[in-house]
């Protein structure tokens, strides 16, 4: 069995400022007033397409492992990708909340993304320890 890949710096680096970007996106959804919707939802839409590129990243690198780490993966991108639409639906599902449902509305969204960010952290971790082709 060859040995595990080493930790990428360039990707440590990635993930330590995905992470902050997580915690930072987090408070700043949380301070949206109903009044604030579109700016919520031009933030998350910035954040979601964020994702979406990382995303692009990590399967090119899927991509470039041996066939033995792109079986195991696929079941992990699979999970991720769903993970990614429920974070679509809540999105859609929040753009018809009314003022009296907004707080609720956001709060589902948050935790959304924080699901989709956390399967992807935990994606890129697995992509990380495997063996290089």
């Amino acid at each position: 069995m060859p040995p595990a890949a080493s930790s990428d710096p360039a990707t440590d680096q990635q993930l330590a400022q995905i992470k902050q970007d997580v915690q930072k996106t987090v408070q700043d959804l949380k301070d949206y007033t109903y009044d604030q919707k579109e700016e919520f939802f031009k933030t998350i839409q910035g954040d979601i397409d964020e994702l979406n590129q990382e995303m692009s990243q990590l399967t090119a690198k899927i991509d470039r492992a041996s066939d033995a780490v792109k079986a195991s993966a696929k079941p992990r991108l699979d999970s991720l990708q769903v993970e990614l639409s429920k974070l679509n639906i809540e999105v859609d599902e929040a753009k018809t909340a009314t003022e009296s449902i907004w707080g609720d509305a956001k709060i589902k969204v948050q935790r959304a993304y924080d699901d989709a960010k956390q399967a992807f952290h935990d994606m890129a971790d697995w992509v990380n320890q495997q063996p290089t082709s």
